[in-house]
């Protein structure tokens, strides 16, 4: 008899997969555009601190600590000494269909593809220790009265990969309907979280334009200041209107997105939405990175 099958394999809805397969096709191959509502203006960018003739990542982390500074509302200068734990996270309902055959759930082990082709859907560049599951399937018997009642309280049975892993391997748990939270992979800087999350640890992708593109009015004006057009071009793609964001790229959903708000390990305070609700990412403060050993379990039910 064949093995069934986890539930997530097939539970995906058609109109997501059309979103999907109409954002992918909206990107292979396209050639950048010039936006009509983007006029720019010359003189803000000539007196625009990042239109100095710095190149390469000079000039790559003073426009980063721009939009951060107008993302969270500090000053550049604090955020340069932000010397907290941060992370940046990625959940969207294309990533199991893409990559769930690549988790290893009893060993906590993932292994995602080694490019990056598109920001947005299905991302898998993920620090499998870090990243977060939800899983119904956890037997309740041992969340709420067992030796893992304290830690899945405080968690509200939301676990690191790698203590999910062993609640698996004692057979309390067959993963079936997983909410996977990736961990972008990057250091525990703001910086560095920020950098992997803006996708800037590799060139800005100018080569990623739809004629769905619309840039929130907002944040076109921001992102005007940025005098490098290639680098322009890459933010906007996580700035766009919420309409243009349920088929390309991204919009800004401030820092209280519902999709966080169980997740006790972090605090976000920055989010994004993609789709029409089938995925979104943060950045977010890390309140408690230490993976816990799980205690010895009884026997399965």
């Amino acid at each position: 008899m064949d093995e069934p099958q986890p539930v997530w394999k097939f539970a995906r809805a058609n109109a997501c997969k059309q979103t999907s397969t109409l954002i992918t096709i909206a990107n292979m191959g396209a050639k950048p555009r010039v936006q009509a509502e983007a006029k720019a203006s010359t003189a803000a960018r000539t007196t625009s601190p990042h239109t100095s003739e710095a190149t390469g990542q000079s000039k790559l982390q003073s426009t980063l600590c721009f939009v951060l500074s107008k993302l969270l509302k500090r000053s550049e200068e604090s955020i340069r000494q932000d010397k907290g734990h941060y992370a940046a996270y990625h959940w969207d309902d294309g990533f199991l269909e893409q990559y769930g055959e690549s988790i290893n759930w009893a060993k906590g082990s993932f292994k995602g593809p080694k490019k990056l082709d598109y920001p947005f859907w299905a991302r898998a560049d993920f620090d499998a220790s870090r990243s977060i599951v939800y899983d119904e399937s956890v037997d309740p018997g041992v969340l709420k009265t067992g030796p893992l009642k304290k830690l899945a309280k405080s968690r509200e049975g939301h676990f690191y990969l790698p203590e999910l892993a062993q609640i698996v391997a004692s057979g309390h748990a067959e993963i079936q309907y997983p909410m996977f939270y990736g961990k972008i992979a990057s250091g525990d800087s703001l910086l560095d979280a920020a950098t992997h999350l803006f996708c800037l640890h590799t060139p800005p992708r100018s080569d990623i334009a739809s004629e769905d593109a619309d840039v929130d009015e907002h944040w076109a004006k921001i992102l005007d200041a940025i005098s490098d057009a290639d680098l322009r071009h890459h933010f906007s793609l996580f700035f766009q209107s919420a309409e243009s964001a349920r088929s390309f790229g991204a919009t800004f959903a401030g820092a209280n997105a519902s999709t966080w708000k169980n997740l006790k390990q972090i605090e976000p305070v920055a989010c994004w939405e993609i789709g029409e609700g089938q995925g979104s990412f943060c950045l977010a403060k890390v309140l408690n990175a230490k993976i816990e050993d799980i205690p010895k379990l009884g026997p399965a039910p």
